[in-house]
C-alpha cells in the first residue's frame, strides 16, 4: 500500500465518500519504529497537560472535557505510570508547532508528501498522546477532511455517515466546528439509546496505518493500547464557504446566550478551548 501515488491519494482524499483506510502505508516513517525510550528522549523535560478521567466512569452523557480533570506531569512521569493507572489521561489536540521548535527531531521528521502534500509538515500538525481508554467523544467536523496517522499503539475509531440518524446532535458544549453527539460511547449506562442506528464503521489503527476522514463524517476515538501516539492534519473543503457563514452566525448566537450570563454558567455552554477565548462572549 505504500506504492499508492501521492498525486492520486491527494485526489482521491477530496473525492471519497467513505472513510479509507490504508494499511501500513507510512510503515517506513522512521517514528514508527520509536520506542517508548526514543519517545521520551523526544519530549524531554516538557510539563504537559492531560486530560484525565476515572476508568469505570459511567453515564448517560459523555465524559465532556469540561469535567475531566487537568493532570501536568512529563512524559517520561505519564510512561512510568502506564500500568498503575486508575485513570485515561489524554494529551490531545495539541499543534507541534506550539510544544516543539523547528529544529527538533519530531518537527523535521512530520511530513505529509506522501499523501500528496508536500508542502504541509509540521506546522499543519495536530499531536495525540494517551493511555488506554483515553477518547474523543462522538462527534462531528463541521469544515474540511481529515487524514491522520497512527505512529505508536492501536487506536479504535467508529464512524458514521454525515446523514446517519440517531446521533442526537448538540452544540452544548459549543465548539466553533465541532458538533457532538449525546450517545456516550466509552462507557454508556444504557444501551437502549443506541436503537436506531445504522451506517456504522469500525475500524483498528495500529502503527503504521492510516486513515483518511472524509468531510463531516461522525467519529468517536478511543486509545486501546496502553501508550498511543497519532498525528493528524485537517485539510480544507470546497464546501467549507457555505459551512463557515453559519457557523459564524452560531457563534453570533452563542455570544449573544453567554454575555448575559454568570461567568461559571456561560462556562457550563462552552468547550474549554471556547472559554480560553471568552473576550468572544462578553
Amino acid at each position: 500500500m505504500s506504492s499508492l501515488d501521492g498525486e492520486i491519494l491527494r485526489n482521491l482524499s477530496t473525492k471519497i465518500g467513505a472513510p479509507l483506510v490504508l494499511r501500513d502505508f507510512i510503515r517506513k516513517w522512521p517514528m514508527c519504529q520509536w520506542s517508548a525510550e526514543k519517545w521520551c528522549s523526544i519530549f524531554g523535560e516538557k510539563e504537559m497537560p492531560f486530560r484525565c478521567s476515572k476508568r469505570n466512569f459511567v453515564s448517560d452523557e459523555p465524559c465532556w472535557e469540561r469535567k475531566c480533570k487537568v493532570k501536568s506531569m512529563t512524559f517520561k512521569n505519564f510512561v512510568s505510570n502506564l500500568d498503575s493507572s486508575d485513570e485515561w489521561m489524554y494529551f490531545d489536540y495539541k499543534y507541534l508547532h506550539q510544544w516543539f521548535s523547528s529544529d527538533s527531531e519530531l518537527f523535521k521528521e512530520v511530513s505529509w508528501k506522501d499523501f500528496g502534500y508536500s508542502n504541509k509538515g509540521a506546522s499543519d500538525t495536530t499531536l495525540w498522546v494517551g493511555n488506554k481508554g483515553a477518547h474523543t467523544p462522538a462527534h462531528q467536523d463541521t469544515y474540511g477532511f481529515n487524514i491522520v496517522s497512527q505512529v505508536y499503539g492501536k487506536k479504535l475509531w467508529i464512524l458514521f455517515p454525515p446523514e446517519a440518524g440517531g446521533l442526537k446532535p448538540t452544540r452544548v458544549p459549543y465548539e466553533e466546528s465541532s458538533i457532538y453527539s449525546e450517545l456516550n460511547f466509552y462507557c454508556p449506562n444504557n444501551l437502549d439509546v443506541f436503537n436506531g442506528l445504522s451506517g456504522g464503521r469500525m475500524v483498528v489503527l495500529s502503527a503504521g496505518d492510516a486513515l483518511l476522514v472524509p468531510r463531516g463524517w461522525w467519529h468517536y476515538v478511543q486509545n486501546v493500547d496502553p501508550l498511543n501516539i497519532s498525528l493528524n492534519m485537517w485539510l480544507p473543503h470546497e464546501k467549507d464557504t457555505t459551512t463557515r457563514v453559519s457557523e459564524a452566525l452560531i457563534k453570533i448566537f452563542i455570544a449573544q446566550i453567554c454575555k448575559d450570563l454568570p461567568q461559571e454558567t456561560a462556562k457550563l455552554l462552552l468547550n474549554p478551548n471556547e472559554v480560553s477565548a471568552k473576550s468572544c462572549y462578553s
